[in-house]
């Protein structure tokens, strides 16, 4: 009874003890997960690049490691710092009365569904600005309290991605520990298979981190290319949100339907149908690039 007693008191003290790690480790998780995916899909990129300059593993996945992050913060501090110098002149351009919108083609009311609600709004907005918005006074305000969740949520990923790209760096240099360890977890759960599962994870993982990543640049700079030549404002700034949405899942056509639609009442007839037909392309592209 004495040694019962005592081993249950341990192992409910290692239950507890354990309970508690996991609980603070509980934030992290989902951080660790994807340091540990980024690793695994770059690494034979820097194994490479570790071959190539000279220097200790250690100090080559540092290198690696700053060159991802000003890969990273680089383009999203050109696309916060371009969005808020926009937004500060649309604001200042809205308060002194000095902001001007075109009016609208006449075929913007042949558009099916929408095409003379968006022809009369439009119109309103080029005559008076000031009562277009308030006519759209509760969707703007709605549409601003869910930009601002979405722009403090978009922010918070970032910093989770760099903490992971950060963690992707010490794995890196840490390899070999890394594959042992995990083809002996393998191994004690699947027996004599468990290599072979280990190594079919680490392929699968690279795979599908690349295709996202690989298509998403593709259909990125795809529906760039689209946009410069139809003659869309920007084109280099929505190429970049374009690769933002394609990353996420959340697919071009967000950027290219509006597009599509800025072309037709801006541009020639002829521009507009192939702007379409590019678009069109791009916007599926992913579904035929992602199961190559």
């Amino acid at each position: 009874m004495k040694n019962a007693l005592e081993a249950t008191i341990r192992i409910g003290l290692v239950v507890l003890l354990a309970l508690w790690c996991f609980n603070i480790v509980r934030p992290f998780i989902s951080t660790i997960l994807w340091g540990v995916i980024i690793a695994i899909a770059l690494l034979p990129t820097f194994d490479r690049f570790a071959a190539w300059i000279p220097l200790r593993r250690g100090l080559s996945a540092g290198v690696f490691t700053l060159i991802l992050l000003v890969l990273l913060i680089g383009p999203v501090w050109m696309l916060t710092q371009t969005m808020v110098e926009a937004t500060s002149t649309l604001s200042s351009e809205l308060a002194d009365g000095q902001l001007t919108i075109p009016p609208p083609g006449d075929r913007v009311a042949g558009l099916p569904v929408i095409g003379e609600r968006l022809h009369d709004f439009w119109a309103l907005a080029s005559e008076n600005i000031e009562a277009a918005v308030a006519q759209v006074a509760p969707q703007i305000r709605q549409s601003g309290r869910w930009l601002l969740s979405a722009a403090a949520g978009a922010g918070f990923g970032v910093l989770k991605f760099v903490a992971a790209i950060i963690i992707s760096g010490v794995l890196m240099a840490h390899a070999e520990g890394g594959a042992r360890a995990a083809h002996a977890v393998f191994t004690r759960l699947a027996g004599e298979q468990g290599s072979r599962y280990a190594d079919l994870a680490e392929n699968t993982i690279r795979s599908v981190a690349r295709g996202i990543l690989g298509v998403a640049f593709i259909q990125a700079i795809l529906a760039g290319i689209g946009m410069m030549v139809a003659g869309v404002p920007g084109a280099g700034l929505w190429a970049l949100v374009c690769l933002i949405l394609a990353i996420v899942q959340l697919g071009v056509g967000l950027v290219l339907i509006p597009a599509i639609i800025y072309v037709f009442a801006n541009a020639g007839t002829g521009t507009a149908v192939a702007f379409l037909v590019w678009s069109i392309g791009v916007i599926v592209l992913d579904n035929i690039l992602k199961p190559i």
